[in-house]
């Protein structure tokens, strides 16, 4: 008999930069060949690592993100325009009057 150590996949990560990638256990499992398969017949289009796409292409002008840079930190806000070096020109939205959040609220 012949046994193959196997990691197996946890799931899919979404890193800083974008990347879609695979993450592996740390532990391996023993399974026999004869119940392994060296191809999947029916790979699951979900499951495909991707590689971080450039910033212009997950935010096109008009789409709505949340501000990460201070002092604007939070903000929602719409993209304007995409310049060289995936630079924005955002827009803003106010933030609410945070005038009532101290009282109680009976």
């Amino acid at each position: 008999d012949v046994l193959l150590h196997v990691r197996c996949c946890e799931g899919l990560v979404r890193y800083p930069n974008g990347a879609l990638l695979k993450k592996w256990s740390d532990e391996e499992t023993l399974h026999p060949l004869q119940a392994t398969l060296q191809r999947n017949p029916a790979p699951d289009p979900r499951l495909t690592e991707k590689p971080a796409e450039a910033a212009s292409e997950q935010f096109p002008p008009g789409s709505t993100a949340i501000c990460l840079c201070e002092p604007y930190l939070g903000l929602p806000c719409t993209v304007l325009e995409v310049q060289k070096g995936d630079t924005f020109v955002l827009s803003l939205f106010p933030s609410p009057p945070l005038e009532h959040i101290s009282q109680r609220i009976l």
